[in-house]
C-alpha cells in the first residue's frame, strides 16, 4: 500500500514538521500489512536535505518529541513497518514552479491529486500532517472487495467546493446527496490519471496550470475554488466510475468503518472542549484522528492530551 503526505518545512507557520513527526511515527506504530507502507513524501526541493537529515540521525528515526522514549523502528513487530520516500515536488507537478501566488493549501491539494504518477496504484491514501493514526491499519481495512473506503460528508456542508468542481470540470453538478470530505481519503490511481487527461483536454493546452488559475482566479470570474477531492469525487461521479472504485456512505455506515474519528478539533474553541477518549474507546471507529493547524495550537499541546492513550507518546 502506498500513502502520500505533501509537506513544507521552511517558510511553515504552523510546525508542519513536528505535526509530520507525530503522524509518521504514528504510522509506524500501527502499520498491520504484510508489507511496509510506501510513505511518499513530497516537499519542496530545498527540504529534503532538512528532512533526510532528521531521518539519519542515529536513534533518532524521524521522531524526536521530548518524552518519546523508544523509536518507531525499535518497537518489536513493527521494525521496518515503513519505507519513505522523499520527493521533490516539482518532479511530481513541474508546474508548481511557476505557480506564483497559488496558496500552499492549493498546492498540497494539486499534488495529492498529480501523486497518482509515482504511486503503482490501484490505490492509495492522501494525508495531511495535521493527522495522526491512532488504531491499527492494514490494506485490508482501507480496501475490501477491491472498493476503498471513504470519508463523506453532506454536500451541503461545503457546497461551494463542489459548485467550484463543477465549474472546473465544465460539467453538471452531481445531484448525489453526500461527497468525498477532507484528508484522509483513499483515492484510485486510474481514475486520477484519466481526471488529468481530462482537464488537459478541455483546457485546451496545460491542464495543471488551468486548475491553478481557477483557484487564483475564480472569484472575480464568479467561480468558487475546487478542492482535491471535490474535483476527483465530481470527475468520478461524471464518468460512472465512484462506486466501481469506493465503497458507499451506506456500506460505511452498515459495516461501522471510517476513516476519521468522530472527535477532532477544528478550532481553538474547539481544543477546549475536545475529549479524544471518546475516539480511542474499543466500541468507536476511526483510524485517523484530526488536529487542525490552522488553529495555531502547539503539537506538543495535542501530544500532551493524547499521552495517555497512544503509547508511542509515552
Amino acid at each position: 500500500m502506498d500513502a502520500v503526505l505533501p509537506l513544507k518545512i521552511t517558510g511553515s507557520r504552523r510546525d508542519d514538521l513536528g505535526r509530520a513527526r507525530v503522524l509518521i511515527s504514528s504510522l509506524e506504530y500501527f502499520w498491520r500489512g504484510s508489507q511496509p507502507l510506501n510513505l511518499h513524501v513530497i516537499l519542496p526541493r530545498n527540504d529534503i536535505p532538512i528532512l533526510d537529515s532528521l531521518m539519519r540521525q542515529p536513534g533518532c528515526y524521524l521522531f524526536e518529541y521530548r518524552q518519546v522514549r523508544a523509536t518507531a523502528r525499535h518497537w518489536g513487530d513493527r521494525q521496518n513497518a515503513l519505507i519513505i520516500r522523499l520527493i521533490d515536488e516539482i518532479s511530481v507537478l513541474p508546474q508548481l514552479a511557476d505557480a506564483v501566488g497559488l496558496s500552499g493549501w492549493m498546492k498540497q491539494q494539486a499534488i495529492k491529486l498529480a501523486a497518482h504518477r509515482v504511486v503503482p496504484g490501484p490505490f492509495f491514501i492522501t494525508l495531511d500532517a495535521d493527522l495522526i493514526c491512532v488504531r491499527p491499519i492494514s490494506p485490508d481495512y482501507l480496501v475490501v472487495d477491491g472498493k476503498s473506503i471513504v470519508q463523506w460528508e453532506p454536500r451541503a456542508t461545503h457546497p461551494t467546493w463542489w459548485t467550484g468542481a463543477a465549474a472546473a470540470l465544465k460539467i453538471p453538478q452531481s445531484t448525489a446527496e453526500r461527497g468525498f470530505s477532507v484528508s484522509p481519503q483513499i483515492l484510485c490511481q486510474d481514475v486520477c490519471a484519466k481526471l488529468e487527461r481530462y482537464i488537459a483536454q478541455i483546457s485546451g493546452g496545460d491542464g495543471w496550470t488551468y486548475l491553478f488559475n481557477m483557484a487564483r482566479y475564480g472569484s472575480e470570474r464568479g467561480y468558487n475554488a475546487w478542492t482535491e477531492y471535490s474535483l476527483y469525487n465530481s470527475f468520478a461521479d461524471f464518468i460512472g466510475v465512484t462506486e466501481q472504485y469506493h465503497h458507499t456512505p451506506g456500506w460505511m455506515a452498515h459495516n461501522n468503518r471510517r476513516l476519521v474519528c468522530t472527535e477532532n478539533v477544528w478550532s481553538t474553541e474547539g481544543f477546549e472542549s475536545w475529549n479524544p477518549a471518546a475516539s480511542l474507546d474499543p466500541g468507536s471507529s476511526g483510524m485517523f484522528m484530526v488536529c487542525q493547524s490552522n488553529t495555531g495550537i502547539p503539537v506538543e499541546e495535542f501530544a500532551q492530551k493524547l499521552e495517555p492513550f497512544l503509547p508511542f507518546l509515552r
